[in-house]
């Protein structure tokens, strides 16, 4: 589909919007299902593709993209001070 975009003159910069939009959101949203790791090979080939074609800047992996998911998710747990963790934290001697 990016590369039929492509061919139609839809800019590069248009294009990665359009990657990080469609293609890695739906990887991103499916990692927490991927996690057992049957399919790294496949999301790894997939990033690779996407850095050769130019529809990303740098060279993502799996892991990469699976520890950046977890810090996003539980960033606003950790560091916002009436959370549970941190009042646990507080009282504890």
């Amino acid at each position: 589909m990016l590369q039929q975009m492509r061919k139609e003159g839809l800019h590069d910069d248009c294009l990665k919007i359009l990657f990080h939009a469609i293609i890695l959101s739906k990887v991103l949203y499916a990692l927490s299902a991927l996690g057992g790791y049957n399919n790294v090979g496949r999301v790894n080939k997939l990033l690779r593709k996407a850095k050769r074609y130019s529809f990303i800047d740098t060279l993502l992996t799996f892991s990469e993209l699976k520890w950046n998911s977890l810090m996003n998710s539980y960033s606003h747990v950790l560091f916002v001070p009436n959370t549970v963790y941190t009042i646990c934290m507080i009282k504890t001697p």
